[in-house]
């Protein structure tokens, strides 16, 4: 290691990454001490023992003290709202002198603040201290974090209750703030003495934004955030791209700059994700559903682009246009037709490489800040790069700590994976089983035999893609061959569905569970939680690694096939289910799927399955009907007929039946006639009676509408 250091110092105490702040405050302590006199310090006395009593209990740190007030510091938010509802509880009960009320207001925020030998620094610790200060004696009051990461653990007897969006001093961001509720305490209080307020009844007429909840804290780059911003405000560059190599936490920056700007456009911020859409052909299709925006006007002679572009001619917005790289032209087409056509759109797009289109500003993404060779020891941990890698560490092991042995290796890592965000998540994820010191070790000899010599000068591209191969030398060999295997999914998959890819293999459910597990600990695949299921999935990185390597195995087509039949099967069952009462619930589930079925229908198509793309045209026509993806169900529907090989004839008049109905929806009345005719004769000889009757229904609204004499 190169580098002075000073081992002399000692570390900080205080707990560190994630962290839940807590101020609290007595209201109307002057005119306490105006009533009490010289009582006040009893009083004081006995509110402080309360106070540290629930903060102990819960695991509290106390930064700071002063007379009435307390700074406290959790490792967990939940901790947090414990001790605050047990705080608040214990001055409730409490008799004090003369009768009076104490009341204590607390603000908390869950953040990621940088540990100085003075305490802790950093935008986080006001914002904390500022939520406290808008509230009202009594009132424990959260920011938007801090509820996302409790609300589903909060105490007996404590809910939330949502209080609006809220302008704070000094704050650039407005924040949502909820109140906790506690059962038998005082709920009901003045409006919070914010700047501004949007209160949630007005917030929820019509949403302002899809972007998602943070999850993890945002480390560093506000330089580089504020100089996004304003480049955004700037009413000459209508179109910003971000670049950068895969890893570099692209996404990241541009949804935490277009949160900042949500208050900024009167129609609000819209993220459209592109990772997971394979067809250039989709992609205003895809705008349009982020956006909201019903595909049933289009038709022949209009197409989805074109009532998208209806739709935002008289908006002011912000569209994120999120990994643009492998659609790169159909996203410069659609980019540079809002620019022309909606003169109240602004754009923000990420890729790997600009648009190329006229009006385009460019800003390179660069990787999070590395220490230099020379710097004292107790500023290492303020760079970010060493920040980001002890917060993802301290999430995977949380009895993990920074200490005078294992920073400079720490630092070590970061420089050897030159600051790349991916790269060091990947690396940090292995404490649970590595020091770092050893990862510092395993990653320069993988290095060495990238480069054939001493790590220099190696492209950041190369480096991520040599963190992901360490990576992935470091799995067990049934984790391996299910972290290849995984890659046929797209768009992400439950583990229904890993079950049926993977039915022909003999593995146990719980071998299953606990290889998938380890993925997911060893931040090679993400996990995402919702009402209806859990889901799985990939970055695009590494989805792109995994597929190379399936690729490189021989075992391809083996799992996409497998992979196609999971999802035929599916469509299949479904396909009754979207004509009954459950008919939302099973388009929802087909919605989450769709990526899949559309590598299904890709995978079929190319390798001449006709009869596997036949059943997946037939199985989703109804699905395609009600979502208004008419355009797509004619292109599938068209490329499944024309394939080499024929399908079988249930199979080709079912899909004949579709592609004739579609026609008759998109207002063609000349040709259906002669497709439904077609399958009806089909059925005719297969006895199919139920085909049959869909012919004949479609063929009487034909001569319904165009009034034609079918005899």
């Amino acid at each position: 290691m190169n580098g002075e250091t000073r081992t002399d110092l000692p570390f900080p105490v205080l707990p560190g990454g994630t962290v839940t702040f807590l101020f609290t405050d007595i209201e109307g302590s002057t005119q306490l001490l105006k009533q009490l006199r010289e009582q006040y310090s009893t009083l004081l006395d006995e509110q402080r023992a309360i106070m540290n009593d629930a903060f102990a209990t819960w695991g509290g740190h106390v930064v700071d003290t002063r007379g009435e007030e307390f700074f406290v510091a959790f490792p967990r938010a939940t901790d947090a709202v414990a001790a605050a509802v047990d705080a608040q509880r214990g001055l409730a009960a409490h008799e004090w002198p003369e009768g009076i009320d104490v009341r204590v207001r607390m603000g908390l925020h869950t953040g990621e603040p940088w540990v100085a030998e003075a305490g802790y620094v950093g935008m986080d610790v006001h914002r904390a201290a500022r939520i406290g200060n808008v509230g009202y004696g009594g009132q424990v009051l959260l920011s938007e974090t801090t509820a996302a990461l409790v609300m589903d653990e909060l105490p007996d007897g404590v809910s939330l209750l949502d209080l609006g969006r809220h302008r704070l001093k000094d704050v650039r961001r407005m924040e949502q703030i909820r109140q906790v509720v506690i059962d038998g305490l005082l709920s009901e209080f003045p409006p919070l003495k914010s700047l501004e307020t949007v209160l949630p009844d007005a917030a929820a007429e019509k949403p302002r934004h899809n972007l998602p909840s943070e999850l993890t804290p945002f480390i560093g780059r506000q330089a580089e955030l504020v100089q996004i911003t304003d480049m955004l405000r700037n009413p000459s560059g209508r179109l910003l791209t971000l670049i950068g190599v895969g890893g570099m936490g692209k996404t990241r920056l541009s949804l935490r700059a277009a949160a900042e700007l949500v208050e900024e456009f009167p129609h609000g911020v819209w993220l459209v994700e592109f990772a997971k859409l394979r067809d250039p052909e989709l992609v205003p299709q895809h705008a349009a559903a982020a956006l909201g925006v019903s595909a049933h006007e289009a038709g022949e002679s209009r197409t989805i682009g074109d009532v998208l572009t209806s739709y935002l001619q008289d908006k002011k917005l912000l569209m994120l246009l999120d990994n643009c790289e492998h659609l790169i032209e159909a996203c410069a087409e659609f980019a540079e037709t809002l620019l022309r056509e909606c003169p109240g759109v602004v754009l923000l797009a990420t890729s790997r490489e600009n648009l190329g289109i006229p009006g385009e500003q460019t800003f390179i993404v660069p990787a999070l800040g590395v220490p230099p060779q020379t710097l004292l020891l107790q500023e290492l941990e303020t760079f970010e790069a060493t920040h980001f890698f002890i917060d993802r560490a301290v999430a995977a092991l949380p009895l993990f700590k920074p200490t005078l042995h294992n920073l400079p290796f720490i630092v070590d890592i970061c420089r050897q994976l030159d600051g790349i965000p991916l790269a060091i998540e990947l690396a940090a994820a292995r404490v649970k089983i590595l020091a770092p010191e050893q990862i510092a070790e395993l990653l320069q000899d993988c290095f060495q035999l990238l480069t054939g010599g001493p790590r220099t000068a190696l492209p950041r591209h190369q480096t991520l893609h040599a963190t992901l191969e360490w990576s992935y030398n470091l799995l067990t060999e049934p984790e391996q061959q299910l972290f290849t295997r995984l890659s046929v999914f797209a768009g992400g998959w439950t583990l229904e569905d890993v079950e049926g890819l993977l039915s022909g293999d003999h593995l146990s459910r719980t071998d299953l569970l606990e290889n998938l597990s380890n993925l997911v600990d060893k931040s090679l695949v993400s996990v995402s939680h919702n009402q209806e299921a859990t889901r799985y999935g990939m970055l695009e990185t590494v989805h792109q690694f995994a597929s190379e390597l399936l690729a490189a195995s021989g075992e391809a087509e083996k799992y996409r096939g497998r992979h196609t039949d999971h999802f035929i099967a599916l469509a299949e069952v479904a396909d009754p289910l979207l004509r009954s009462a459950d008919q939302m619930k099973w388009r929802d589930k087909l919605d989450a799927e769709h990526e899949n079925f559309r590598a299904a229908l890709r995978w079929a198509t190319a390798s001449d399955h006709a009869d596997d793309a036949a059943r997946l045209v037939g199985a989703l026509g109804w699905f395609w009907f009600l979502r208004g993806y008419w355009g797509e169900a004619r292109r599938w529907l068209t490329m499944s007929l024309d394939m080499v090989s024929d399908p079988e004839p249930r199979l080709r008049a079912k899909a004949i039946c579709r592609a004739g109905g579609l026609e008759l929806i998109q207002g063609n009345l000349d040709g259906p006639p002669d497709l439904v005719r077609e399958a009806l004769d089909i059925f005719t000889d297969l006895g199919d009676e139920e085909g049959m009757a869909w012919c004949l229904n479609l063929l009487g609204q034909v001569s319904s509408w165009a009034k034609l004499n079918l005899e």
